[in-house]
């Protein structure tokens, strides 16, 4: 009976570990790139490309739109697998 339970709830738990595996390496994905633009702006030449800039000022600011979407949806399907251990 019990591994019977324990069978039933890695079953509907699977599903829901995939997706916060595909979230996390999309988190990693784009704190790398986050890191790379900040690393970027300590240079000193870096101020003196404003195209460049502004493309990386736009591009920070979707990473961070993305990242707080990410790390939304990665609680969400934490609470539920909680849940599912009840």
């Amino acid at each position: 009976q019990e591994a019977a339970e324990r069978n039933t709830r890695f079953q509907l738990e699977k599903p829901l570990r995939t997706k916060i595996d595909r979230i996390e390496k999309e988190i990693e994905t784009l704190e790398k790139e986050k890191v790379s633009i900040e690393d970027a702006m300590y240079g000193s030449e870096y101020y003196s490309d404003s195209e460049r800039v502004k493309r990386d000022a736009t591009r920070m600011t979707e990473i961070k739109s993305k990242l707080d979407d990410l790390f939304h949806r990665w609680s969400k399907l934490s609470e539920e697998i909680e849940k599912l251990a009840v």
